[in-house]
């Protein structure tokens, strides 16, 4: 029985150490090693930890041992500021040391000599049910909509994994029972990983996806440069017949005809699909994409452009936020029977990038609850992932969208602070 009890600690030991490792890889997201090295500090914390244990049998020991371990990782491994790195800590030891007295307070309430083991999972659990939680508050996304069903799955398991623990009869067979509590922190393990795997694969996803959306973009933007180049070979290849056609305008003082003509000249070489030349290769590539699939389509452009060549912002949340939010515009506009208009406003000021983009829209949009617009077509294709991926990618730089609806216009606007000028 002893050896069974020695087994059920280490896996609930092991599996308290997991649970830390990722509540503090959401509170504390930028780490300051590679992700072996780290998890490797973790795993020599859990060696330290439980031999402390075993070697004093000492509670108080074995806390300040957890404590000074906790603290080296956290100063090692992650790269956030020091009052953050000095509260975290405290703070999941705060969560673990109330859990605990919560359980130890309801098992005397049920059984009169409470086991310490039972108490510890039961304390792992609810650790499980506060993880799911950080994850729905902080890690939304992608995965808050296409694994909503999984993630109620990792709130419901230790909720049910607590019951089924508690209802376990102090009577029954302690083999049995270890067994049982032994198989349910197992499945919590097992659940734990396979969503973490699933999670990776849908991350790995959005960014082939998004990978795919730039490439087609990029494309294009190459195709806008191959055409300009072949109009100024071809102004070059006839400079001097043009040169003999002014000369002999300019001869017989043919001044409106002159005009006219240079302006025939302007128009050839500049190319009319090259909407955008701030000189940022992902903006213009991503306006010039849209714009001329709109410009196909019959819809009037404006656009008003006042950013530096360099922004200090991803290339990857670029496509994201513009990428999107110009891609919804245009399926909106496929479907206006009459007016279609678009106008894009970017600009960047005393290190505030703004985006507003106004068009026009037949049918009105869904609400999700008062609260999130929805768009028709489906999340999971190739074309985008929405509005809510877009607000992630804004929250990354302290930034907000909000968005304005009247009788035929749909307006967006976002903001995000992203330091000075370039």
């Amino acid at each position: 029985m002893e050896k069974i009890a020695m087994v059920i600690f280490l896996i609930n030991s092991l599996f308290g150490i997991f649970l830390t490792y990722k509540m503090l890889g959401i509170l504390l997201k930028r780490l300051r090693i590679s992700v072996k090295a780290c998890i490797l500090l973790y795993f020599i914390y859990y060696i330290i930890n439980n031999q402390i244990y075993f070697l004093f049998k000492n509670d108080k020991i074995t806390l300040i041992s957890d404590y000074i371990c906790l603290y080296i990782i956290v100063f090692i491994a992650y790269d956030e500021s020091i009052w953050k790195n000095i509260l975290v800590p405290v703070l999941l030891a705060t969560i673990s040391y109330c859990t605990e007295e919560l359980f130890w307070y309801l098992m005397m309430m049920f059984f009169k000599t409470p086991d310490a083991t039972v108490i510890a999972v039961l304390s792992n659990f609810m650790l499980c049910i506060i993880l799911a939680f950080l994850q729905e508050h902080f890690n939304r996304g992608m995965n808050d909509l296409r694994l909503r069903y999984e993630n109620l799955l990792l709130i419901m398991l230790p909720i049910t994994s607590i019951f089924v623990v508690m209802a376990i009869d102090t009577k029954m067979n302690p083999e049995l029972k270890a067994g049982g509590i032994f198989g349910i922190i197992l499945l919590n393990i097992v659940v734990f990983y396979l969503y973490e795997r699933l999670t990776s694969a849908y991350e790995k996803e959005m960014e082939q996806s998004l990978l795919r959306q730039q490439l087609r973009q990029y494309e294009n933007q190459l195709e806008l440069m191959r055409e300009s180049v072949r109009q100024i070979r071809s102004i070059r290849h006839d400079i001097k017949n043009h040169v003999i056609v002014v000369k002999q305008l300019l001869d017989d003082k043919k001044i409106d005809e002159i005009r006219d003509y240079l302006k025939q000249l302007e128009d050839v070489m500049v190319t009319n699909r090259e909407y955008a030349k701030t000189g940022n290769d992902c903006v213009d590539s991503i306006i010039n994409y849209y714009m001329d699939e709109a410009k196909m389509m019959g819809v009037t452009t404006e656009l008003i452009l006042k950013i530096p060549e360099s922004l200090p912002i991803a290339s990857l949340d670029i496509s994201i936020i513009l990428g999107n939010l110009l891609q919804n515009a245009v399926e909106a506009l496929k479907k206006c029977e009459g007016d279609k208009r678009v106008c894009v406003l970017l600009s960047m000021e005393k290190g505030t990038l703004r985006l507003r983009i106004i068009n026009t829209y037949d049918g009105a949009p869904i609400m999700s609850n008062g609260k999130r617009l929805q768009t028709s077509k489906a999340m999971e294709t190739d074309h985008g992932f929405g509005l809510q991926y877009v607000k992630e990618a804004i929250n990354r730089y302290n930034g907000k969208m909000e968005y304005k609806i009247r009788a035929d216009e749909f307006e967006v606007n976002a903001f995000m602070l992203i330091g000075e000028d370039s």
